[in-house]
């Protein structure tokens, strides 16, 4: 072999067995032994000073895209003057071939020509629909690099690297091509972009777990640390046992033959095995003994042995075990541990496991509302019906939110600013539109986080896109109907945007159990004024400065009002175009929820909570829409229909104050809502209602905790039968955890249920100590049950005190052994907090007692009472109970 054809074939990458997987990935069979790609593709790109932008290397396979717009997109504008910056965007999936879709154009011709024409199109609509999709994108994130080098003739070298990811969590990679890039500046060479390739494509996510939506809310909506950890657990004893067979495998192995090289044990395994033993025994040993803010952390002992295990273990020079624990308790279970291994070098990454598809890279919701609600953030332009809620009082964030589900073109643009800014902005702008990725969709598919003039063309083909640039001219363009500069927070609207579309006119209430009640119907007590009035719905989660709104709706309260209370509310109707009618006052529901929110911002209050606060906005505008729907068109599509509560059945559907809080949020956001209705996101609203499954199906959980939040009059019986509800159907593992996300602890947690232990009812207060103590066996509902007042969670252990004497009382018995409930003379007596059997409470109650001993699991962390069950306290500080009762100890 000459020197030329081994210099090309050293050129030529090296198809690995991860290649192998990608090119026989349309066999079924392999698709369910092989794990899919963490990285799809690796690219290089370079500024040449005769060629321009150029794209050096694709690796493994060319991307099927345009190279010349691949290169733009990752050299963006002024690199040369910054040393480093990041650049983000989406890319769909390229579209095949003329010569790979000839053979089938036959086979499909036949086949459409078979199906009807309701058929046809019913399809062409969804196929329209579908390539708005999510599911279908590439995430790139590509780091740009200039060294200064002068004998180089222009100056200086500007490289960028980029790898194309099926995750939203690209943040995670940026490490890795840290790494990368400054290898290829050292020895350039498509041999970097494989070994990067090949790093993140062997990241090992078996032990990570996968959480459900609901699941997904309640870890968001936390700052707990420990929610949900025995599904870490859980799999960590399913790789051990993994790990214990191949072991088997490799000591029978031993004896005959070498092992065959499919049954190798990989380097993950390896390292789990050399890890995973002395991991769970020290986490064993730190459950029995009482917890504390320390033992959350792995010791130092543990990670020594874990160390010595993993250099005992034998390995390849080329990779590394990994001294990271995938096994037992985690530290954070919002996040999964792991590492990638690139060159020897080690990076250990935390994978978040809370994202929704939407919700891509990193993105500040506090940086990006403060920027926008500054003094020059004043919208400036034409009033209108879709963005212009609240008239000249509409806050500059309700304005971009209405912008972006409303489908309008909205542009950041950063003169001079680095691409990586403009494309945070961007990412956090899809978050407030899609309620982080939790409630809408059709967001990521419509997003540019960084593009250029290069792709105008492109991007004009787009409706309501959300685009990131840095290039001034776009503002001479007009290529937008709400133009954000990131530098100064100032939100231009277009004069040119255009006009919204007709509204409707008269209200087409459907016929619903209010329609037989003795007070008016939503139709007929606005069918009269709507002839002045148009009507709208939105968002009217909140109704005080300290409202928060969950997930079930807002507001709340049954009531009746005349039509001539609303002509004259407060609510000083404003003409603008399309004769639409918009709240401008400044005390308007919207504008008190973002005093809340920049008030909690003041407060430092964490991004936590305030993307939670974003997402249960856009649920409750959800709702809002829903209610719209059935008041212009008679039915629902996107939520249940909404009913009050009547004969003693449970209402459902969207919650307000009352009627006329209901009837004024209608008519002055109508337009909004009209908006809403015709974009994207509403569309794929619909599939997700209609798709969804719910484990609580006898009624409308949201619905009912919304009436307990915030009811201004509970019909009577209502909260009876609410109780009983939720007390008597909510059994399972599944049906807790749906309800649980209702109740977040921003808006109180089991606050409202924890009323139902101070009843007036008997039946009642009975009916909830059983759902309490029922929750107390969920790991998860037992954490919120912690999370209860010092009022409550002292009824409940009244409660369930005096269902123990009765069970006693009625079986007749005299229990006097250690550690059952015994009635003493004394008026108060003290609860020993013993130690016996390593419970904070000492021991618990061994006989039939199940309350009792469900009652005493709730330590909590730190043990003893303070943390766990409240009780009062005598001078001395020991924890006493209620008049009369006491735990036996030693």
């Amino acid at each position: 072999m000459d020197e030329a054809t081994a210099a090309a074939a050293a050129a030529t990458p090296r198809p690995t067995q991860q290649h192998r997987h990608q090119k026989s990935s349309s066999d079924p069979s392999l698709l369910r032994t092989n794990p899919p790609l963490h990285c799809q593709f690796v690219l290089l790109a370079e500024f040449d000073i005769d060629k321009g932008s150029t794209l050096s290397h694709q690796y493994p396979n060319p991307t099927g895209h345009d190279e010349h717009m691949l290169a733009e997109l990752m050299l963006p504008d002024g690199a040369h003057a910054r040393v480093e910056d990041w650049t983000i965007f989406f890319l769909k999936s390229p579209k095949p071939s003329k010569e790979s879709t000839g053979k089938s154009q036959e086979s499909q011709a036949r086949t459409k020509s078979m199906e009807g024409e309701r058929d046809r199109e019913s399809g062409k609509r969804s196929n329209s629909l579908a390539q708005w999709s999510s599911e279908g994108l590439t995430y790139v994130i590509n780091l740009v690099r200039t060294k200064h080098d002068t004998s180089v003739r222009r100056g200086a070298l500007v490289k960028s690297m980029a790898i194309g990811t099926r995750h939203p969590f690209i943040e995670v990679f940026k490490p890795a091509l840290l790494l990368a890039l400054d290898d290829y500046f050292n020895k350039p060479g498509v041999e970097c972009l494989a070994r990067l390739y090949d790093a993140i494509n062997q990241l090992d996510l078996t032990g990570a777990p996968t959480f459900s939506r609901a699941e997904k809310l309640i870890l968001r909506a936390s700052d707990r640390r420990d929610l949900f950890e025995e599904r870490f657990q859980q799999n960590g004893r399913a790789e051990e046992e993994e790990v214990q067979v191949g072991v088997a495998k490799r000591v029978s192995g031993s004896t005959g033959s070498a092992m065959p090289r499919n049954e190798a044990t990989t380097p993950s395994s390896r390292s789990r095995a050399g890890s995973s033993s002395t991991s769970s025994s020290s986490d064993t040993r730190s459950i029995r003994t009482k917890p504390s803010q320390t033992s959350l952390r792995p010791s130092l002992s543990g990670r020594r042995r874990s160390s010595a295990a993993s250099v005992s273990t034998e390995r390849r020079p080329s990779q590394p075990i990994s001294p990271l624990p995938t096994a037992g308790r985690p530290k954070d279970t919002h996040f999964f541990e792991t590492s990638i291994t690139y060159r020897q070098i080690l990076l250990p990454i935390r994978l978040p496991l809370t994202v929704f598809p939407e919700e891509v890279g990193e993105y500040s919701l506090i940086k990006f509302i403060q920027t926008f609600s500054g003094p020059t953030s004043t919208p400036v332009g034409p009033l209108h019906p879709h963005l212009h809620t609240n008239g000249n009082f509409t806050h500059p964030i309700i304005l971009l939110f209405n912008a972006l589900v409303t489908q309008k073109r909205v542009v950041f643009l950063g003169h001079g600013q680095p691409a990586s800014l403009v494309a945070s902005y961007v990412l956090a702008a899809c978050a407030l539109g899609s309620g982080c990725g939790a409630v809408f969709r059709g967001f990521a598919s419509r997003t540019f986080p960084y593009t250029n003039l290069m792709n105008l063309d492109d991007l004009e083909k787009v409706p309501g896109y959300i685009a990131g640039v840095t290039n001034p001219r776009f503002e001479d363009l007009h290529a937008w109907d709400v133009l954000c500069n990131v530098e100064t927070g100032k939100i231009t609207v277009s004069r040119d945007i255009p006009a919204a579309s007709a509204s409707p006119v008269n209200p087409r209430p459907a016929i619903t159990r209010d329609t037989f009640s003795s007070s008016s119907s939503l139709g007929s007590m606005s069918g009269g004024h709507h002839e002045t009035l148009s009507g709208s719905k939105a968002s009217t989660e909140i109704e005080g400065s300290n409202n928060t709104f969950g997930v079930g709706g807002v507001g709340v309260g049954v009531g009746s009002s005349s039509s001539s209370s609303i002509k004259s509310s407060s609510i000083n109707p404003v003409r603008e175009r399309n004769h639409a009618l918009m709240d401008a006052r400044p005390d308007a529901p919207n504008n008190i929820f973002m005093e809340d929110i920049l008030g909690a911002i003041q407060s430092h209050y964490g991004e936590r909570y305030i993307r939670a606060r974003i997402t249960d906005f856009c649920a409750g505008f959800a709702r809002a829409v829903s209610r719209h729907e059935e008041h212009f068109y008679g039915h629902t599509t996107i939520g249940p229909a909404s009913q009050p509560f009547l004969n003693g059945q449970l209402g459902s559907g969207a919650v307000y104050l009352d009627r006329e809080t209901e009837l004024k949020e209608i008519q002055a956001n109508q337009m909004r809502a009209e908006g809403f209705r015709a974009s994207i996101p509403f569309k794929f609203h619909q599939i997700s209602e209609m798709e969804r499954t719910r484990a609580i199906k006898n009624f409308d959980a949201g619905h009912q905790i919304a009436r307990l939040k915030r009811a201004r009059q509970l019909a009577p019986g209502e909260s009876d039968l609410i109780f009983e509800t939720i007390a008597k159907t909510v059994r399972t593992s599944e049906q807790i955890t749906e309800l649980l996300s209702f109740l977040p602890p921003h808006g109180g947690g089991l606050l409202p249920l924890g009323f139902g232990l101070l009843h007036p009812s008997p039946y009642v207060r009975e009916w909830m100590v059983d759902f309490f103590l029922h929750l107390c066996s969920h790991p998860v509902g037992k954490k919120f049950v912690q999370g209860l007042n010092t009022y409550q969670r002292l009824a409940l252990a009244r409660l369930a005190h005096e269902r123990n004497e009765r069970l006693e009382a009625k079986h007749h018995q005299n229990p006097n052994p250690n550690g059952t409930w015994t009635r003493t003379t004394t008026t108060t007596t003290n609860w020993n907090v013993g130690s016996g059997g390593g419970h904070p409470f000492g021991r618990s109650s061994p006989n039939k007692s199940n309350s009792i001993s469900t009652l005493a699991s709730l330590g909590g962390v730190g043990g003893g009472v303070k943390e766990g069950l409240p009780s009062s306290s005598n001078e001395e500080g020991a924890s006493v109970l209620p008049r009369g009762w006491t735990i036996g100890s030693n």
